[in-house]
């Protein structure tokens, strides 16, 4: 009998081992990235990353920031994979939020890197070449302004 209650106490305490070490929620081991091109008219899509403890969903939240970096803004609405870039992130980087959840619980927020800077879209006139100006700068003598070379329409 007391083999018996030896062995039950023993798979008892295997079994609550087991479960606490399965029971926590994702934690991540690799950050998420974001594919695409930084244009605008164009998508960007975040990559998961690596995570432990088996997530089975994802959330994501996209954000604008400095061409320099941080501080980022969160974009309402912009809650998806994608994202599709607006002119009003032209001249800025992009950064995605991304949490991850399973039936444990929900990870730390995790971002990505910063995408290069989100350039006009495609065809939108690109300054090639600065303007210029010359002249003597004195008043009463006349400058003249160069519009330099710009490509697209």
């Amino acid at each position: 009998m007391r083999r018996i209650l030896l062995v039950a106490a023993a798979f008892t305490v295997a079994t609550i081992a087991a479960a606490s070490a399965q029971a926590a929620p994702p934690a991540n081991t690799a950050p998420p990235s974001i594919t695409g091109t930084p244009r605008v008219g164009e998508t960007l899509t975040a990559q998961n990353g690596t995570w432990t403890n088996n997530p089975t969903s994802f959330t994501y939240q996209w954000q604008r920031c400095t061409a320099a970096g941080p501080p980022c803004a969160s974009i309402a609405g912009a809650t998806q994979r994608t994202y599709d870039l607006v002119a009003a992130d032209a001249g800025s980087t992009m950064r995605v939020r991304v949490i991850a959840a399973n039936a444990d619980g929900a990870s730390q927020p995790v971002f990505s890197g910063r995408t290069a800077v989100v350039g006009p879209a495609a065809g939108s006139p690109t300054n090639t070449a600065r303007p210029t100006v010359t002249g003597e700068p004195r008043v009463g003598q006349e400058l003249t302004a160069e519009n330099g070379t710009w490509t697209g329409n």
